[in-house]
C-alpha cells in the first residue's frame, strides 16, 4: 500500500510541475507576442519620422475613431477644444443673382492629443506630413453652415499640411476654396452694403465632446494684395456661438444637443462710380433731352411724340441692363425709386 501511495503522490506532482511549467512557458509566450504586437514608445528615439507615427498610431494604443482625452481637476472628462484660423487669399465678386461668394482660403485647426504625445524620447523636432499623415488620425469633423460646396478636408494630397509637436499638439492646415451663401438687401442698390458670413459648424460632437474655438491672436487675415473689383471691405469681426439642434429641423442629422460654432462677417459697400457714370449720368442726360419738346412749337405734335417715346425707351433700356444681374425682389430699391422719378419728369 505503501509502494502505491508514492506512485500515485509522486505521479500528481509530476503532473503538476508539467502543468506549471506549461504555464510559465505560455505567460511568457503570451508576453513576447504582447511585445511584438504592441511595439514600445521607449526604445523609438532614433527611429525616422515615419516609424514613429507608426508606433504612437499603432492599434494596441490609438484608436483614430476615438476623440482625444482631457481630464480637469476633479477628474472629469472635458470637451475637446479645436481652435481654428483662416487666411483668406481672395474673395470672388459677389453674385448678386445667386446670392452666393466664393471664397480661396487657409483653414488651420490645432488641438492637443495627448495620446501623440513623445516628449519623454527628447526629440524636439515635429512630426510633419502631408494627407497620409492625417489619415492616421482622429480629425475635428466640421463643415460649413451656409456652403454650396466647398473642398475643406478634401482629397488632393498637396493642399493638406499635418504637423504633431513632441507635447501632442496637432495642427492641421488645409489650402480650400469654398462657394457660399450671402443673403444680400437690395433695397439700398447701388449704394447698398452686404455683411456676408462664413460659419463653421461641429457635425458629429456636441460641446459636451468638441468646442471649438478661434485663436486668441490674429485668427482672420487677408492676403494684403486682395482686391474686389466691385465691392469695398469696410471691415470684418469673428464670433463664437452655441447652435442648437433639436432633432426636428435636421440641422445635424439626427443628433440632438447643443454644438459649437465659430463665424466671421465681411462688411462690404458697393462701388459707386460704375453706376453714376453708366446709370445715373446717362438717365439725367435722356431727362434733359426729354425737355427739348418743351421749345418746340404746340402744333407740333409729331416730333413732341416721337421725342418723348424714344427718350422713354432709351431710359427703359437703360434701366433693365442695369438691373438684370439682380434677383427679383419684392421691396422698392434705390434704383427703381430714381427710374420713377426720372419716367415722371420724362412725361412731365
Amino acid at each position: 500500500m505503501r509502494n502505491i501511495h508514492f506512485h500515485i503522490v509522486t505521479k500528481v506532482l509530476l503532473l503538476s510541475f508539467i502543468f506549471t511549467t506549461t504555464q510559465l512557458s505560455s505567460t511568457a509566450s503570451h508576453a513576447a507576442e504582447v511585445e511584438e504586437d504592441c511595439p514600445p514608445i521607449s526604445n523609438a528615439t532614433n527611429l525616422q519620422q515615419t516609424q514613429l507615427i507608426q508606433r504612437l498610431t499603432h492599434v494596441c494604443r490609438y484608436d483614430r475613431l476615438e476623440r482625444p482625452i482631457e481630464y480637469g481637476m476633479n477628474g472629469e472628462r472635458l470637451p475637446v477644444t479645436v481652435k481654428a484660423r483662416i487666411y483668406v487669399y481672395f474673395l470672388q465678386n459677389l453674385n448678386s443673382d445667386l446670392l452666393q461668394f466664393k471664397m480661396h482660403a487657409l483653414l488651420q485647426l490645432s488641438f492637443n492629443d495627448s495620446r501623440l504625445s513623445y516628449k519623454e524620447l527628447k526629440r524636439h523636432d515635429n512630426i510633419i506630413g502631408q494627407k497620409h499623415l492625417s489619415e492616421r488620425l482622429w480629425l475635428p469633423h466640421i463643415f460649413f453652415a451656409n456652403e454650396r460646396d466647398s473642398s475643406i478636408l478634401g482629397t488632393d494630397e498637396k493642399d493638406v499640411l499635418t504637423s504633431i509637436s513632441p507635447e501632442g499638439r496637432v495642427v492641421i492646415s488645409q489650402r480650400l476654396q469654398a462657394t457660399l451663401y450671402c443673403y444680400m438687401n437690395f433695397k439700398k442698390f447701388p449704394f447698398d452694403e452686404q455683411f456676408c458670413s462664413t460659419v463653421l459648424e461641429s457635425w458629429m460632437y456636441n460641446k459636451t465632446e468638441m468646442v471649438l474655438k478661434w485663436e486668441p491672436y490674429s485668427p482672420i487675415s487677408f492676403d494684403p494684395e486682395m482686391h474686389l473689383t466691385e465691392y469695398n471691405m469696410q471691415g470684418f469681426w469673428y464670433n463664437e456661438t452655441i447652435v442648437n439642434s433639436d432633432g426636428i429641423n435636421l440641422r445635424h442629422g439626427s443628433f440632438v444637443g447643443n454644438y459649437s460654432s465659430l463665424s466671421f462677417t465681411v462688411h462690404l459697400s458697393r462701388e459707386t462710380g460704375f453706376y453714376l457714370l453708366d446709370y445715373f449720368l446717362p438717365s439725367m442726360m435722356i431727362v434733359a433731352i426729354s425737355w427739348v419738346s418743351f421749345w418746340l412749337q404746340a402744333d407740333q405734335s409729331p416730333p413732341r411724340i416721337m421725342l418723348g417715346t424714344s427718350t422713354m425707351l432709351s431710359f427703359i433700356t437703360l434701366s433693365s441692363s442695369q438691373t438684370k444681374t439682380l434677383p427679383k425682389v419684392s421691396y422698392i430699391k434705390v434704383s427703381e425709386i430714381w427710374f420713377l422719378g426720372c419716367t415722371f419728369f420724362i412725361f412731365g
